[in-house]
């Protein structure tokens, strides 16, 4: 291992490496062979990293991402993916905002914990059916909801940043 390899903690070389090997057409796969070595390649990288758990998803070689084809390994991926989303530090940080929140009274904190409960019961729902959801509402919609979504978590953004300046007294007035 390399000085730059070092800076990869214990934790993370724990963790499961995937390697997403992806070409969008079949010409694609036959003519560039030199990027599928490449991609594929990258295990080996992951490796020599420290990563003992390396996964390698091709099951969409060649396939289009038009919405037209099916891709089962790219939502096979996102539903893997979605699970530091609903359990990581972002979420267990706002679980522990909000029980703060609460006041200490019991039915306030029944609320958070059926809250956070739903929200985990409906990612769940879509997590499972978004291969039949993809499919029912077509490309054109998939990407005005990324757009709009974007968007909407871009002001999320600006907004908290606003929260945090305007929290932290830097622009104080003076009397």
């Amino acid at each position: 291992m390399t000085t730059h390899d070092a800076l990869l903690p214990a934790t993370v070389l724990q963790r499961k490496a995937v390697v997403y090997v992806r070409q969008s057409t079949p010409q694609q796969v036959q003519a560039n062979l030199e990027s599928q070595r490449r991609q594929y390649e990258l295990v080996d990288v992951a490796r020599r990293r420290g990563f003992t758990n390396v996964e390698v998803i091709d099951d969409d070689l060649g396939r289009t991402a038009s919405g037209a084809v099916d891709r089962r390994a790219s939502i096979a991926w996102s539903q893997r993916s979605a699970t530091p989303i609903l359990a990581g530090p972002g979420a267990m940080s706002g679980a522990m905002l909000l029980m703060a929140n609460t006041g200490g009274t019991l039915s306030n904190q029944i609320a958070v914990i059926a809250a956070l409960l739903t929200v985990m019961a409906f990612t769940l729902v879509l997590l499972l059916a978004a291969q039949e959801i993809r499919d029912w509402i077509g490309v054109t919609a998939q990407k005005v909801v990324m757009r709009v979504f974007g968007i909407l978590l871009s002001a999320i953004a600006v907004q908290s940043v606003f929260n945090g300046i305007s929290g932290s007294g830097i622009f104080l007035r003076s009397l």
